[in-house]
Order: C-alpha cells, then structure tokens, then sequence
C-alpha cells in the first residue's frame, strides 16, 4: 500500500521504518477500499505517521495510549489549526485595510473578512 502511495524513496522509508506499520497498512487499505482517493490515503498515512511520532509509540511498542493522552493531542492540533487560521485572517484583514485606504478600486464594495471562531 506505501509503495503505491509514495514514490520518493525518503517518504516510503519514513512510513515503512516507523512503529504499527502493520496497522497503518491495514487501515490504508480498508479506506482504499472504501473508494478514498489517493490524495486522501496520502494525507492519511502521514497523519497517521504524526500521531505514532508524537505519541513515541517505537518506544513503547507493548503500552496502550490512554483516551486523555489522545484527546490532548488532538485538542493541541485544534489549538495549532485554529492559531494558523486566525493568523491568516489577520493578515487577509490587514491586506484588505491597506487597499481601502490607498485608493485601490478593485474590490473597494467587498466587506471586511471576519475572524471565525
């Protein structure tokens, strides 16, 4: 399954050399064959490659990963995704700012982009 996903010789020893590549391999292949694109399976073994690294699962290949230990983890991801978009949009807000007052009539009508939270 990594073979047919990676192509670089780096990326394919990343996801072959590191912890549950068993697993991963498995989970990979039940969502090919639920008709998951190949940029979707990508995206997925690297997530999956992210949490084995984060949770130093190679040092620890017999231990269970407790559910408050996961949901830190994914609450800290929320925390980084939201912190990049907020940036983002700051800095789209500020563009949009810039060309209101220097005059710039191309999408002078648009409204300011709010932050969402």
């Amino acid at each position: 399954m990594f073979d047919q996903l990676f192509f670089r010789s780096d990326a394919l020893t990343r996801q072959l050399s590191a912890p549950l590549v068993d697993e991963r391999r498995q989970y990979l292949t039940q969502c090919a064959a639920q008709g998951m694109s190949r940029r979707t399976l990508r995206m997925k073994a690297r997530l999956l490659l992210s949490i084995t690294e984060y949770l130093r699962l190679a040092a620890r290949p017999d231990d269970t990963i407790s559910l408050p230990e996961m949901h830190l983890w994914w609450k800290n991801l929320r925390r980084a995704r939201l912190r990049l978009l907020r940036r983002g949009q700051a800095n789209l807000r500020r563009a949009h700012a810039q060309r209101l007052h220097s005059g710039d009539p191309r999408r002078s009508d648009e409204p300011l982009p709010r932050a969402r939270e």
